[in-house]
């Protein structure tokens, strides 16, 4: 606890986000592609079903 208190005294409360930017930065490209990987793969797996119920 102490070393938070030293540093919210010393830094002020923006010392949690520092290196959030690095961070999201670096993040960010990784997170798109899993979204749009996932989109495409729930896009596939309807379009099957609706292949499947057809026939």
């Amino acid at each position: 606890m102490e070393v938070i208190r030293r540093s919210f005294r010393n830094e002020g409360a923006m010392f949690m986000f520092k290196g959030w930017v690095p961070a999201w930065m670096r993040l960010q490209p990784t997170t798109m592609l899993i979204f749009i990987t996932f989109e495409q793969l729930k896009n596939l797996v309807d379009w099957t079903r609706t292949l499947r119920k057809s026939d």
